[in-house]
C-alpha cells in the first residue's frame, strides 16, 4: 500500500464531476498511492492531505467539498483526532454529498463520527488497485467522473533544486562581497594606499607601521622621518627614500644601519643608546648621528 511516486496534479476545480479526496497526513502513503492511482484511471480528483505542506486552504477544501460528485475520507485514529479532519467530514454530511469511508477492519471513529457515518459506505484499507475495484463495483464512480481538466503540479524538486542553486550562490556571491571589501578595507589602512599621494613631506611619521611602510616610500621625498620605537629590523627598503633626518631611536633589533648610508641627502640620523655598536657605518659616512637615551 506504500506510495511510489508522488500525485503530480493540482486539486480539481473545474466544472465537471469529480472525486475529493481527503486524508491525514498519517495516511499519506495510501491516500497518495490511491490518489496516482485515480488519476491514472483518467478519474478527476481534489486530493488533499492534512498536516503537509501542500495541503490546501480552509476555503478551498470547502469549496472542493461542495462542488464534488464523491467524498472520500481516509479514517484513522490520527484522522479523526483532528479538528480539520472532522469539520470537512461534518461539511460534507451538511451538504447531503456521497460519501465513502476507507478504514481498517474493525476500527471504530470516536468523536461521535461512528453515528454521523453510520449510513456511509464503507471500503476496507487495501491497496489502491482492490479500493479502486470497489469503489467501481458499488457504483460510487461513475463514467462522468473521467476526463481531462487536471493540471499538473510545477516540478516541486526542480524549484527546490533551483532554490538551493540560487541560495548558493547567493551565499557564494556574499562571501565574494565580503571578502572584496575586506581586502578593501585593509588596502585602505595599509600604507600603500595611506601614503599614495605623498610626494615630498616635511615631517613624516611612521612609527605606527611595520616595514612595509619603507616599500610605499619608495622614490619620495622627505625632509624628517621618524622611526622611533617602530620595532623595525630589516630597513633595506630605506635607500630608496630622499629622506635628510631620521630618528631610527628605540629599534634595538634593526640588523644594520649601513642602508641608511645609501640614502640620497640624509645629513642626521638619531639613535638610542642601546643601538651605539650600530653607528660605525654612519660616521664613516659623515653623516651626523645623535644619540638619545
Amino acid at each position: 500500500m506504500m506510495s511510489k511516486e508522488r500525485f503530480a496534479y493540482l486539486p480539481y476545480t473545474g466544472p465537471e464531476p469529480f472525486v475529493f479526496l481527503r486524508a491525514y497526513k498519517s495516511d499519506r502513503s495510501f491516500a497518495e498511492g490511491l490518489a496516482v492511482h485515480l488519476s491514472k484511471q483518467g478519474v478527476r480528483v481534489f486530493y488533499d492531505c492534512i498536516g503537509t505542506r501542500s495541503a490546501s486552504a480552509p476555503e478551498d477544501v470547502a469549496c472542493g467539498i461542495l462542488n464534488c460528485s464523491l467524498a472520500v475520507f481516509v479514517l484513522s485514529s490520527d484522522a479523526c483526532g483532528n479538528l480539520d479532519f472532522r469539520n470537512a467530514v461534518n461539511y460534507a454530511l451538511m451538504q447531503k454529498k456521497k460519501m465513502v469511508c476507507i478504514r481498517e477492519e474493525g476500527f471504530i471513529p470516536g468523536y461521535g463520527l461512528d453515528m454521523q457515518l453510520a449510513n456511509a459506505p464503507v471500503l476496507p484499507l487495501q491497496d489502491p488497485e482492490s479500493v479502486y475495484a470497489g469503489l467501481c463495483s458499488k457504483g460510487l464512480i461513475r463514467p462522468e467522473f473521467y476526463g481531462e481538466g487536471m493540471r499538473i503540479k510545477e516540478d516541486e524538486t526542480g524549484k527546490r533544486r533551483f532554490l538551493l542553486v540560487f541560495a548558493a550562490a547567493l551565499v557564494l556571491f556574499l562571501a565574494g562581497a565580503v571578502l572584496i571589501i575586506q581586502k578593501r578595507i585593509s588596502y585602505m589602512n595599509s600604507p600603500a594606499y595611506i601614503f599614495r599621494n605623498i610626494n615630498e613631506a616635511e615631517y613624516l611619521d611612521i612609527s605606527m607601521y611595520g616595514e612595509e611602510a619603507l616599500t610605499a616610500l619608495s622614490g619620495k621625498t622627505i625632509q624628517t622621518l621618524n622611526m622611533d620605537g617602530m620595532g623595525v629590523r630589516d630597513i633595506s627598503s630605506i635607500s630608496d627614500i630622499h629622506v635628510s633626518h631620521v630618528n631610527i631611536a628605540h629599534n634595538p633589533d634593526v640588523g644594520s644601519l649601513w642602508y641608511l648610508t645609501r640614502c640620497e641627502g640624509l645629513e642626521t640620523v638619531t639613535v638610542s643608546s642601546d643601538m651605539y655598536y650600530l653607528i660605525r657605518d654612519l660616521l664613516e659616512s659623515g653623516i651626523e648621528v645623535r644619540m638619545v637615551k
